[in-house]
C-alpha cells in the first residue's frame, strides 16, 4: 500500500486543557520551534503497533525530532553534566472522539514515544536520526503514557462543534487538547539525559503512531485517527543541509527515515526538572513570544542574510523547586569550558529577580545592546534585550547561564552552569560558498547518470575510440568525462583558502551519494583555483554511473586525473566517478578555511520540479514447455526456464539488469503483480513449443492471440513473456508500429531461451535491448552499432565490459521518452503510451 503523509489545519481547534494528574504548572519547556501550525495524519490505515506496545514498531510510522547537545545546553550537576526530563508539553487530537474501540480509542490513545541517542544518519549525511534506525533498541527511554482520560472536546467546549450539539468540529478541521504531561514528582525519578555540550548528548524525541487508524470516512470524514503530530512549517532557520533540517524526520511504514524540510519542525516539546538556558532568536520579524517562550529553532542556526537578525539569551526555571537565586549570563565567539567561566569580574551583566522567574542577557558581546525591556507572556516568562547580529555568516556564539544560590559559603557556589552554542550557518552573500555546477559550469538543481561521451557524428558516443576494440578514451590526449553533457564540477569560493597571491592552490572537497539503493562512499577530491589569486577553486569534471554490473564495474574503472597525473583508482583520491541509482542524490561537502563550517550540499539524481524519472511496468509471464519436450534441457519437462523454484530469481537478474542499462535515461523497470506460468498456446491442438522453438511472424501471434495468456494485457504495461529458443534471436519485440492485428495498441517482448546446451546469462541484457524498441515505437534501428551500444545493437555481446553494450545516446534517451497518444490513429507514430512518471515513495 502507498503510504501517504496527509496534513490538516488545526488553528481554532485547540482546547486548553489543564489537570492536576497531568499537568505540570510552569514547567521548564525546551522549545525548539516557533508554534505549530498544521497537523499531520500519517499512513491510512496507520502502519504501526498496538497502543501502548513495548517495544514500539520501528517498521510502522514514526517521526522524531533532535535536541543537539553542542548546539542546545551543557548543564553540570552534582551527578555530572546531565539533565532529567520530566515530561512533555504537546498536544493530542482525535478526528473523532465518539468511539471506544481500540485503537482509535475514545479517550484517544497518546502515542508511544522514546529517548535516545541521535547519531548522523548513515544514508543522508550531515542529518541526524534515532540510533535505532542502525542499531536497534540499545539505551533507549521507552515512554508509554496510555489513555488520555479525555472526554469529547465537542461536549467540554460546544464552541468548538459546528452545528451546537454536533460530536464533529467544521468540515477540515480536527479538534484536540494542549496538554503538559508530568510523569514524574520526585528528583531522580525522570528520564536522566547526558547534557555535555557536545554531539555526545544529541538526543532524539521519537513518537510511534499507533497501528490501524483509518484517516478516510467515519463520522466525521476523516475516519478515527488519534494524532499527535502538531507541526510547524514556517522556520526560518539558516539552510546548512541542502533544504533538509538537520534534527527532524519521519518515516512511512514501508520506507525508510527521511529529514524532513528546513523549513518544518515538531512542535512537542520534553519539559526538564533543571534549569535551562534558551536562545531567543529574531530572524527579522520579532522575537517569538507565547505559551512557549521564546526560542524558536532558528536561533539553533540563526540566517543571517539580511543583517536584520538579533539573538538573546532566556534562562529558565519556571517550577519554582529551587531556592532564590542569582542569574548571571553571558557570551563569547570561543567555546566557554566547564564548568563555565567566573562571572564577578565584571565582564557579565548581574541581575537579581524573584524566585523561579528570571532571565538576562549579555553586555559582553562586541557591540552594543539594545535598552533592557521585559516582556511578560501569559506562561510568565519574559523576553529579554536582544543583541543585533549582522550580517556575520559562519559565526558560532556560546553563551553561559549561571544560577547561584543567594545565600552561599564563603566564596560563593554554583548551583548549575548551561552553556548553549548557536552556529549561525552558511546563508547567501557568504564569503564562503559551495556550489555543484552543470557541464557548462552553471547552477543546476539535479544531476545525471553519464553516458560515456557526447553523441559523435555516427551511430556512437566521442568517449569511445575507433573499432574494433571501441577503447575508451581515458588519458592525458582526452577522457571521456570531459566530453559527456551528464558531467558536472565542484566549485568553492573561499577567499581565505587564497594563500598565495602568486600561485594557483588547492583544497579539498568530499563527493559521495546516498539514497536509493546504491550508495558511493564518501572520496576526496581537489579543487584547483581557477587562476592565480581568485580564492575560487574548481574540479575536475565528475560523472555519475550507474549501479555494479559485477564483472567490471563503472564505478570501479581507473579514470585519469590531470590533478594526479595518472589514472586513478576507485575512492581513491581525485575519484571522478560515483555510483548511484535515479533514487539517490549527490552530497559534496566542504571545510572552509577562515569559518568553522563545514559546507554541504546536494543534488537529486535526475530532475525532481517536474518529475523527470519515469516507471516502466512490466507483466511477466514464464511458458511451459510442450508435454513430453524438455526444450530447457534440464532433464525434466516443466518452465522454459526450468524449475519453478528458479524461475523468480531469472526473472529478477534480468529486470535488475535493464533497471542498470535504463538508469541513463532516468527510467526504472518495475514488476508488477506475480509471475504467471501459463500453458503455451496448442492452436489447431499442436503445442507452439513441439518443435523446441518460437517460430517467429507465427508462434509469437498464437502467444498474443491466446485469451489465457492476454487476460488483463494494457497498452500502459509492457508484456515481457519467456519462450523456447527463437532460432537468429535472443528476443524480439511486437509494439503497436508493427501494425499486427494480435497486438493491436499493447506491447510484448518475448524472450527466447538458449538453445540446448547454451547458458542463459542476465549479461546478455536481452530485456533491456528489447526495452528500447517497445519505447521507441519505430522500426528496428539495429545494424552495425558500436559494440558498446546495447540500443539499439546489431548484435548482442556481454555487457561484462566497460566498452561492451552498456550505452545508448543521448538521441536514443530523448527518443525512448517521447509520449505517443493513446488510441489506434497513433500506432505508427514514434514513442510509447507505457512509461508514467515515478510515484512518490
Amino acid at each position: 500500500m502507498q503510504r501517504t503523509l496527509r496534513r490538516f489545519v488545526v488553528a481554532g481547534t485547540l482546547a486548553a486543557f489543564a489537570s492536576p494528574a497531568l499537568a505540570q504548572v510552569n514547567s521548564n519547556n525546551s522549545t525548539l520551534n516557533n508554534g505549530g501550525d498544521v497537523l499531520f495524519l500519517y499512513s491510512s490505515p496507520s502502519s504501526g503497533s498496538t497502543a501502548g506496545a513495548n517495544p514500539p514498531d520501528v517498521g510502522g510510522d514514526w517521526f522524531y525530532k533532535v535536541w543537539e547537545g553542542a548546539g542546545t545546553l551543557n548543564h553540570v550537576t552534582s551527578l555530572g553534566s546531565v539533565m532529567e526530563v520530566d515530561g512533555f508539553y504537546e498536544s493530542l487530537f482525535d478526528t473523532f472522539w465518539g468511539t471506544v474501540s481500540s485503537p482509535a480509542s475514545s479517550p484517544a490513545d497518546f502515542y508511544t514515544r522514546t529517548l535516545g541517542p541521535a547519531v548522523p544518519s548513515t544514508t543522508n549525511p550531515g542529518i541526524l536520526e534515532p540510533l535505532f534506525v542502525t542499531a536497534g533498541f540499545t539505551t533507549e527511554t521507552v515512554v508509554v503514557v496510555g489513555n488520555s482520560g479525555f472526554g469529547n472536546p465537542c461536549t467540554s467546549f460546544p464552541s468548538l462543534c459546528s452545528p451546537p450539539g454536533s460530536t464533529c468540529p467544521p468540515s477540515g478541521f480536527v479538534n484536540g487538547y494542549l496538554v503538559e504531561l508530568n510523569f514524574s514528582s520526585t528528583p531522580g525519578t525522570g528520564v536522566v539525559l547526558p547534557a555535555d555540550g557536545t554531539s555526545a548528548s544529541d538526543t532524539a524525541l521519537t513518537y510511534f503512531v499507533n497501528g490501524g487508524m483509518s484517516a478516510t470516512g467515519g463520522v466525521c470524514g476523516l475516519g478515527d485517527y488519534g494524532v499527535q503530530d502538531v507541526h510547524s512549517t514556517d522556520e526560518t532557520q539558516a539552510d546548512v543541509a541542502g533544504g533538509l533540517n538537520v534534527a527532524g524526520g519521519f518515516q512511512l511504514g514501508g520506507g525508510s527515515p527521511q529529514a524532513e524540510a528546513v523549513t518544518s519542525m515538531l512542535e512537542s516539546n520534553l519539559t526538564f526538572r533543571d534549569r535551562l538556558l534558551q536562545i531567543q532568536a529574531d530572524s527579522g520579524a520579532g522575537v517569538e513570544v507565547g505559551d512557549n517562550g521564546g526560542g524558536a529553532t532558528n536561533g539553533v542556526r540563526l540566517p543571517v542574510a539580511t543583517g536584520l537578525s538579533s539573538i538573546g539569551v532566556e534562562v529558565r526555571d519556571l517550577a519554582s523547586s529551587f531556592t532564590p537565586n542569582v542569574t548571571v549570563v553571558g557570551a563569547s565567539l570561543t567555546p566557554i569550558p566547564n564548568p563555565g567561566i567566573p562571572v564577578f569580574g565584571g565582564e557579565a551583566n548581574l541581575l537579581v529577580v524573584p524566585d523561579g522567574v528570571f532571565n538576562a542577557t549579555s553586555g559582553a558581546w562586541t557591540g552594543s545592546t539594545l535598552p533592557t525591556v521585559f516582556t511578560f507572556t501569559s506562561e510568565g516568562a519574559f523576553t529579554g534585550a536582544q543583541l543585533p547580529i549582522g550580517a556575520a555568516a559562519g559565526i558560532n556564539l556560546y553563551a553561559q547561564g549561571v544560577v547561584v544560590d543567594l545565600v552561599f559559603p564563603p566564596g560563593g557556589t554554583f548551583r548549575s552552569t548551561n552553556r548553549a552554542r548557536t552556529g549561525l550557518g552558511l546563508v547567501s552573500g557568504a564569503t564562503c560558498v559551495l556550489e555543484i555546477l552543470d557541464a557548462g559550469c552553471g547552477p543546476t538543481d539535479h544531476l545525471d547518470i553519464g553516458h560515456w561521451g557526447a553523441d559523435d557524428g555516427g551511430m556512437g558516443l566521442d568517449g569511445y575510440g575507433a573499432g574494433p576494440g571501441f577503447a575508451v578514451k581515458n588519458g592525458a590526449g582526452g577522457v571521456f568525462i570531459d566530453t559527456d553533457p551528464d558531467r558536472f564540477f565542484v566549485r568553492a569560493t573561499d577567499p581565505d583558502a587564497n594563500q598565495n597571491p602568486a600561485v594557483r592552490e588547492k583544497v579539498k572537497a568530499s563527493v559521495s551519494t546516498t539514497g536509493g539503493s546504491v550508495t558511493d562512499d564518501p572520496t576526496e577530491i581537489e579543487l584547483l583555483e581557477t587562476d592565480v589569486n581568485t580564492g575560487v577553486f574548481k574540479s575536475e569534471a565528475l560523472l555519475l554511473t550507474t549501479a555494479d554490473i559485477p564483472a567490471t564495474a563503472d564505478d570501479f574503472y581507473a579514470v585519469y586525473s590531470v590533478r594526479a597525473g595518472a589514472t586513478v583508482a576507485d575512492d581513491a583520491l581525485n575519484d571522478r566517478t560515483h555510483r548511484t541509482n535515479i533514487e539517490g542524490e549527490v552530497v559534496v561537502t566542504y571545510t572552509c578555511v577562515s569559518e568553522p563550517i563545514s559546507l554541504l550540499e546536494t543534488r537529486p539524481v535526475c530532475d525532481r520540479s517536474p518529475e523527470e524519472r519515469r516507471l516502466l511496468r512490466v507483466r511477466v509471464t514464464v511458458l511451459q514447455e510442450a508435454p513430453g519436450k524438455d526444450v530447457s534441457g534440464d532433464g525434466v519437462v516443466n518452465t522454459v526456464l526450468g524449475p519453478m523454484a528458479g524461475v523468480q530469481a531469472i526473472v529478477d537478474a534480468e529486470i535488475a539488469r535493464a533497471n542498470v542499462h535504463w538508469a541513463q535515461a532516468c527510467i526504472k523497470i518495475q514488476q508488477v503483480g506475480a509471475t504467471r506460468i501459463l500453458a503455451a498456446p496448442a492452436p489447431g491442438g499442436t503445442n507452439i513449443f513441439a518443435d523446441c522453438d518460437l517460430d517467429i511472424g507465427v508462434d509469437d501471434l498464437a502467444i498474443a492471440g491466446d485469451a489465457a495468456i492476454a487476460a488483463g494485457v494494457s497498452p500502459n504495461i509492457l508484456e515481457v513473456i519467456w519462450v523456447a529458443n527463437i532460432p537468429g534471436a535472443l528476443g524480439i519485440t511486437r509494439a503497436p508500429e508493427c501494425g499486427l492485428a494480435a497486438i493491436g495498441g499493447n506491447t510484448y517482448v518475448f524472450l527466447g531461451i538458449p538453445a540446448a546446451g547454451g547458458v542463459y546469462s542476465p549479461s546478455q541484457a536481452v530485456l533491456a535491448h528489447e526495452i528500447g524498441h517497445a519505447l521507441d515505437n519505430l522500426p528496428s534501428q539495429d545494424g552495425g552499432q558500436p559494440k558498446y551500444v546495447y540500443y539499439p545493437a546489431g548484435s548482442a555481446v556481454l555487457d561484462d565490459a566497460v566498452n561492451a553494450f552498456r550505452r545508448i545516446r543521448h538521441d536514443t534517451e530523448a527518443a525512448c521518452r517521447i509520449v505517443r497518444p493513446p488510441g489506434a490513429a497513433s500506432y505508427g507514430l514514434p514513442g510509447n503510451t507505457l512509461l508514467i512518471p515515478l510515484p512518490a515513495p
